[in-house]
């Protein structure tokens, strides 16, 4: 059985700080699980390090980047 870590736990697994983490998320489509898509697959984060190529976006019609501004406080 999978099994399924949040955000922190989730850099901490791939030996990253959480903010580099939150960043290396904007650049890969891993798979997001749970109500608010906070959770990550232990088995996709071990896939994802061993070859990343797979999560990169590609030039597929079907991705869509969406870019925006962040409200800074």
């Amino acid at each position: 059985m999978d099994k399924y870590l949040n955000t922190k736990k989730a850099a901490l697994f791939c030996g990253y700080n959480p903010i580099y983490f939150g960043r290396l998320m904007e650049l890969y489509r891993i798979p997001r699980y749970g109500p608010k898509r906070n959770r990550f697959k232990q088995s996709d984060l071990e896939e994802w390090m061993r070859k990343p190529e797979l999560f990169a976006p590609t030039d597929n019609p079907e991705f869509t980047e969406t870019r925006s501004f962040r409200k800074v406080r």
